[in-house]
């Protein structure tokens, strides 16, 4: 009642700068929901502004609101003009997940970017810090209150046919304390005394006691029927007029509305039509506590009326909650049970726990299904504590027959039974337990039909499951063997739609191993007819691993239009989030197919910058923008992004985007000509890869890549046995190398270009072709060659003859003979397949046997010291 609302109204309404206006209350304490209304508020700035970041937020499941918020601070750096939203009552929040949330995106909020908190109270955010760098402008009580002489023009403008004496004027001000409310609130006090000078002696106490009088004084003044229609739709947050008839049961709820505007009553318009008003806050409460104490029955019946206008009028949300309030717990469960399944998979999983804890238990009893929501719910909300707890009520619920025989939903004890023991086994591998799996796997085994374990979310929005906790996040083996020792129980259960992430996993693993044929088996399994509307989260990474295979046979057309199914599937859903995903590879496939203007085009209209904050949940369109500027000989912007995504991957990467990163980085040094820089990525590229398999994800990337690997097995195989890597690496990269030229060959033989050249050009390759998957150049059948390792004294004199010394030379500084040096310099030469010093020292700064030192060389933002 300081006039705050009213401050920022008139200020947006004289400002030029676009603006947001998001009105909150105590039902807004869902994180999911509080950004949800926040973004939906800046699309009334511009349409397109927060679509993307909204779209990760409805997909995702309220799964890494930081990242989603990431995606906002990037929309947002685009706008060319200033804009602001305002967050009105922002004292109505409590919740720590918006506080910490909030937190990250003033630490990163763009220029032009402004939020504007109305709130009785300070918030708890890093208002020190933002004061300290400027970055704060406060308007406090202090400056909002009226002071004597305000308050002597406000009375003077506003009392009729009365004036306050300067004490009187004093005692009102010393009482209100410049309260702006409270002083509207006297005037009309005052105006509708009989004895106006009497009532100013009792204008007195606090706000809230204030308020009391006031709906003593005004609202015993008001006629019956102003009377009647203020306590009656006391209970609102929100009303029109079709409201409120439902609950007066009369029919001039448009009339009546307008009527308290006109007396100034504390009424406010929502809407510039008028439609939707609310009661200030301080008005509503006292005249609710009033409703409640004088008519007890009444304040219960009208929240059932009004829950039941707000189901009728498709507010679901606030009919379950006036339901509560009402106590009329059996509509507000059966609204509950209804609207638990969108809740939940919206994220709003704070929203679905309070309702549900608003229930009796003896409602839980009658509906366990609801209370099996509830506590899916807690697990996601990481309250493990209370999971635990309902966990054991539950489980003497299902030991007690006098509870069973309450049942209403049609849950039988044996569902009951097997989602209890689903939670159990889920909640084991969330915490790490030993057993954890097998656990989980007998859980699986009891599963029966409609199961809510269907609702877990797997995947917040990775093209690859595998990149994800349901592909143990790149771990092949481990998730190879989970969902191996899961397929019989699988099969049994069939019908579950979840459970396509166990056969879309398996298909990413055996395409990953080249096993292309069970990689399609899978593949098919996963969507084969009758398994219903399988989740995006799995459908799109499945969908991509098949259009892999297409284009792994030569195959490019049926790999579009397995992509052209899969992106109608997403439009008709209205999930435009995965399309950046089939646009990221769609751009793949065009550098594949070395269609420049393809390329070009997305880089234009993907949205991405080099320096754009970056989010783990759009590694997928970074790293294809990283491949789009390599592509387009742009390897230093393409390298300064990803030192920027392995800050990222450090902390937040799956294994498979690791090694991903560290070949592109590879390939990007290659094309610098940073060729230690770029052996050294491989090189570790390769021992994260070992450990685990991988094999397409370096055999996909084409000839660029197999000459990298020629030069570090080349360098490999003539080192001396002692600084060789083990032999388990060494045998890994000759297994890719071979994998190499025998998928290069096979593409050249399906596309009628010939063969691959047997040595291999290894020029810097940067251009077009680089790191693409394009094979030009390659011409004759390939011959795997192995190079014979230098002896230990070979490589003193190598270092030698690097450095450009003479025969005399180096036996000089080795203390043999000069016959011996030229032994050893020949069979250096012979070894390198060479037949001269100089050749033989060309071939050694080709395979960087001798890395040299080189100090201060930049290019653009790097530096080669070696």
């Amino acid at each position: 009642g300081f006039g705050k609302s009213t401050l920022l109204a008139q200020w947006a309404l004289q400002n030029s700068m676009p603006m947001a206006w998001l009105s909150l209350n105590k039902n807004d304490n869902d994180v999911v929901l509080f950004w949800n209304y926040f973004i939906h508020a800046l699309k009334g700035i511009h349409p397109q502004l927060g679509e993307q970041s909204l779209n990760y937020l409805l997909s995702s499941s309220g799964h890494l609101i930081e990242n989603i918020l990431t995606i906002l601070i990037n929309e947002s750096s685009r706008c060319r003009e200033h804009f602001s939203i305002i967050l009105d009552d922002f004292h109505f929040i409590n919740d720590a997940a918006i506080y910490s949330s909030l937190n990250h995106l003033l630490e990163h909020l763009p220029p032009r970017f402004h939020i504007c908190i109305i709130s009785r109270s300070a918030p708890p955010l890093p208002l020190a810090t933002l004061r300290a760098k400027g970055h704060l402008l406060e308007l406090s009580a202090n400056d909002l209150r009226f002071n004597l002489r305000e308050n002597k023009n406000f009375f003077n403008n506003t009392l009729q046919d009365f004036s306050l004496s300067h004490s009187e004027l004093l005692t009102i001000n010393q009482r209100l304390e410049g309260w702006v409310a409270g002083m509207q609130m006297a005037s009309i006090i005052i105006n509708s005394s009989a004895e106006k000078g009497r009532s100013v002696k009792y204008l007195s106490g606090g706000q809230r006691h204030f308020a009391d009088y006031f709906c003593e004084e005004v609202l015993d003044r008001q006629p019956a029927a102003v009377k009647q229609f203020l306590l009656q739709t006391s209970i609102l947050q929100r009303m029109n007029a079709s409201l409120c008839n439902a609950l007066t049961g009369d029919n001039n709820g448009q009339e009546m509305l307008e009527l308290l505007e006109r007396m100034n009553l504390f009424i406010i318009p929502l809407d510039e039509q008028r439609c939707w008003y609310r009661y200030h806050h301080l008005l509503a409460e006292a005249l609710n506590e009033l409703l409640g104490q004088k008519e007890p029955r009444l304040f219960y019946r009208l929240h059932q009326k009004a829950g039941q206008w707000f189901k009728e009028n498709g507010f679901t949300a606030e009919a379950i909650s006036h339901a509560l309030k009402g106590r009329h717990y059996e509509r507000a469960a059966l609204w509950i049970e209804e609207e638990a399944s969108r809740t939940y998979k919206a994220g709003e999983l704070t929203t679905l726990a309070y309702w549900i804890s608003s229930l009796p238990k003896e409602m839980l009893y009658r509906r366990p299904r609801i209370w099996l929501y509830y506590i899916w719910a807690l697990i996601h909300l990481r309250k493990i504590e209370e999971v635990e707890s309902s966990c054991l009520e539950i489980a003497a619920f299902l030991n007690s027959s006098q509870n069973l025989s309450l049942v209403e939903d049609g849950s039988s004890l044996e569902y009951i039974s097997s989602e209890v023991d689903m939670i159990k086994g889920y909640l084991a591998l969330m915490k790490g337990k030993a057993g954890a799996k097998e656990t989980f796997m007998e859980a699986i085994h009891k599963m029966q039909p409609h199961s809510l374990a269907e609702m877990i979310t797997f995947n917040p929005g990775s093209a690859s499951l595998l990149n994800v906790d349901s592909g143990m996040r790149g771990k092949l083996h481990e998730a190879a063997h989970f969902y191996k020792s899961t397929e019989p129980a699988i099969e049994k259960i069939g019908a579950f739609l979840s459970f396509s992430v166990g056969y879309t996993v398996l298909s990413e693993i055996h395409y990953e191993v080249d096993d292309w044929e069970e990689a399609q088996k899978y593949f098919q399994t996963a969507l084969k007819p009758g398994r219903g509307k399988i989740d995006l989260g799995v459908l799109v990474p499945a969908y991509i691993t098949a259009a892999k295979i297409k284009m792994g046979h030569c195959e490019p057309h049926a790999a579009l239009e397995l992509l052209k199914i899969l992106e109608k599937e997403v439009r008709d859903r209205n999930c435009p989030h995965w399309l950046s995903i089939i646009g990221a590879h769609r751009a793949r496939m065009a550098i594949k197919k070395n269609d420049r203007e393809a390329v070009c085009r997305w880089v234009e209209d993907c949205g991405l910058s080099v320096d754009d904050e970056i989010t783990i949940l759009q590694y997928y369109p970074f790293s294809t923008l990283v491949r789009a500027l390599l592509y387009l000989d742009k390897p230093a912007q393409a390298l300064l992004l990803l030192d920027r995504m392995a800050v990222l991957l450090e902390e937040e990467g799956a294994l498979g985007q690791m090694i991903e990163m560290l070949i592109l980085k590879a390939l990007c040094c290659r094309a610098l000509n940073f060729t230690e820089r770029a052996l050294a990525s491989l090189d570790e590229a390769l021992r994260l890869g070992a450990a685990e398999g991988y094999y397409r994800i370096f055999i996909d990337e084409g000839a660029e890549l197999c000459r990298l690997l020629k030069t570090l097995k080349s360098r490999q195989e003539m080192l001396p046995s002692e600084k060789r890597c083990g032999e388990p690496l060494l045998q890994y990269i000759d297994k890719l190398y071979e994998g190499f030229l025998k998928d290069l060959k096979e593409k050249k033989t399906s596309t009628g270009h010939g063969y691959v050249d047997t040595n291999i050009d290894t020029g810097s390759g940067s251009g077009a072709g680089a790191g693409t998957g394009t094979e030009a150049g390659f011409a004759q059948e390939p011959i795997q060659e192995t190079l014979e390792p230098l002896t230990k004294r070979e490589w003193e004199v190598l270092k030698l003859l690097a450095e450009g010394l003479s025969n005399q030379a180096i036996a000089k500084s080795l203390y043999i003979s000069v016959d011996t040096a030229k032994t050893h310099v020949r069979n250096i030469c012979r070894k390198l397949r060479v037949n001269s010093r100089a050749k033989a020292i060309a071939r050694i700064n080709e395979l960087n046997l001798i890395p040299r030192r080189i100090k201060g060389t930049k290019v653009s933002g790097h530096n080669e010291n070696y």
